[in-house]
């Protein structure tokens, strides 16, 4: 089946007030592992020299949701935190599209240890079906400096908010009607069941 997606509108309302918390709070359970890790990590950071304070920047391409799937991302932050915006770099159809956006702590800057949490907007319209899947992520990873360049990898839970509307033929009492629904992990599609448990990061960067 074809996906395709909306412009994006009231899909991030859950069909319940408590089920897209409920959700959330799930998956961040499953992921426990990964957020005791991510605070190891922070907390032996701590302990090793910490950058001054500065506004930094950089440009990077990965993937994983905050990088659009297969994207290019723009930073820009000062001290331990930043935010980032990415875009595709990589349509495999011209009516697929996505943005990212995230936010990051990392208390030694430009390396180290790093919390990020991220929302992806994916929209796929056109003549057959239309789809918008919204992806809320928070990732815990390592990012190390290579001079100008770094290396980043992270992984962390995810909780997806699926908008399809079916084609207006060929699926009988289904014809035209919207499905809405959130799930633990990143469900892509109405078919995909129960979706990938968890998301991913993983890029290159030039730091300036």
């Amino acid at each position: 089946m074809r996906i395709q997606l909306r412009v994006f509108h009231a899909a991030l309302w859950p069909s319940s007030p408590t089920q897209g918390l409920t959700t959330l709070l799930a998956g961040i359970a499953r992921m426990k592992h990964l957020f005791i890790a991510a605070l190891l990590l922070s907390a032996s950071a701590r302990a090793q020299e910490v950058e001054p304070a500065a506004l930094r920047g950089g440009i990077g391409f990965g993937v994983g949701t905050q990088y659009g799937v297969i994207g290019a991302r723009a930073e820009l932050g000062y001290g331990a935190f930043s935010g980032s915006i990415a875009v595709p770099v990589f349509l495999w159809d011209k009516s697929f599209k996505t943005y990212a956006l995230a936010v990051r702590w990392s208390p030694r800057g430009k390396s180290g240890p790093f919390v990020s949490a991220g929302a992806m907007l994916a929209v796929d319209d056109n003549e057959f079906d239309q789809t918008t899947l919204v992806v809320f992520s928070l990732i815990g990873g390592w990012r190390w400096r290579l001079g100008p360049l770094s290396l980043e990898v992270g992984a962390g839970p995810a909780v997806s908010h699926l908008d399809y509307r079916f084609p207006k033929e060929d699926y009988g009492a289904r014809n035209g009607s919207l499905v809405r629904s959130w799930s633990y992990g990143i469900r892509p599609d109405v078919t995909t069941q129960p979706g990938f448990p968890f998301d991913v990061s993983v890029g290159l960067g030039l730091n300036f």
